[in-house]
């Protein structure tokens, strides 16, 4: 039995859903796995560098 959920409003994150290409998909788990990191660690961390405009 996990943690009860946060009331609504007060999650410290949200959740998106989004789908991907099967090629899209294999090509950011390659990335991932090249780097050492969860897949959703480096999706966080590339959408960081898309909206700041970092390399």
């Amino acid at each position: 039995m996990g943690r009860p959920p946060f009331p609504a409003g007060k999650a410290k994150s949200k959740e998106v859903m989004v789908r991907f290409t099967p090629a899209m998909h294999r090509a950011m788990v390659k990335a991932a796995k090249r780097q050492g990191k969860p897949l959703t660690a480096w999706i966080r961390e590339a959408v960081a560098r898309a909206l700041t405009g970092g390399d």
